[in-house]
């Protein structure tokens, strides 16, 4: 897998976490953000296996995190 194409999936996980869109003011996000958003932007979250289910979908939105790494060991097909 490239770097661009793990950074494009990073990228998708986290605005798929808020909705905001790219005009919209920083501090605005921020302002609507409760503290446990704004702790859990301060971590990266990877995961074990291969499929995008309803259980990773549930940990990703509870905990908000920053970023979601996307490993050579979660992608078996090139679908994926």
């Amino acid at each position: 897998m490239t770097p661009f194409f793990t950074l494009l999936l990073i990228l998708c996980f986290s605005h798929l976490s808020f909705g905001f869109d790219q005009d919209t003011p920083t501090s605005e996000i921020l302002e609507k953000m409760t503290l446990e958003k704004k702790v859990g932007q301060l971590f990266i979250f990877g995961f074990i296996g291969s499929e995008y289910n309803q259980s990773l979908r549930k940990q990703i939105q509870e905990l908000s995190p920053g970023a979601v790494i996307v490993f050579g060991r979660n992608i078996k097909t090139l679908y994926q």
